[in-house]
């Protein structure tokens, strides 16, 4: 294999990891539960905040992994300099139908993914965020008088 092929190899490994980091994103302020939550609401909308910043991001993680192996195979396929492909036409035209039928549900997903983000930013956004507030204040007030519980503002 050409050095050129590996440093394109190489390039998209690392764009991928950047992405999947990117996607990943959101899910960090989670883990390190900083208060005390009374209410387990206010756990639940957080987590429901995470997962719609992260739809835009999975739909393009998506798209950036199922879109290049598909152009790929597909132009090995249909270019005929490709041994295997010109030897064996009627392999390669199954093969290439095959990998856009699993493509499809893919893309599909991804399509979903974004919609489903601009539906909410677009629609439900303010409600959330006024339940949010309104949850976490009534869970701050909670803990406040309830002796021993320790409350974190950072």
């Amino acid at each position: 294999m050409p050095i050129e092929d590996l440093l394109i190899l190489g390039g998209y490994a690392l764009l991928l990891i950047k992405v999947f980091l990117w996607v990943c994103g959101p899910y960090e302020a989670l883990f390190p539960q900083r208060q005390t939550f009374w209410y387990e609401d206010v756990r639940q909308m957080q987590w429901e905040r995470c997962t719609l910043t992260m739809l835009p991001r999975l739909g393009v993680l998506i798209v950036i992994i199922v879109v290049p192996p598909l152009v790929t195979l597909e132009y090995l396929a249909f270019d005929g300099t490709n041994w295997f492909f010109k030897e064996t036409p009627h392999v390669a035209w199954l093969l290439v139908w095959i990998a856009r039928i699993v493509a499809v549900p893919l893309l599909l997903v991804a399509a979903t993914a974004v919609i489903g983000w601009l539906y909410y930013r677009l629609y439900r956004r303010e409600d959330h965020e006024r339940r949010f507030q309104k949850l976490l204040d009534e869970t701050l007030i909670t803990n406040a008088a309830v002796p021993g519980i320790q409350i974190d503002e950072s």
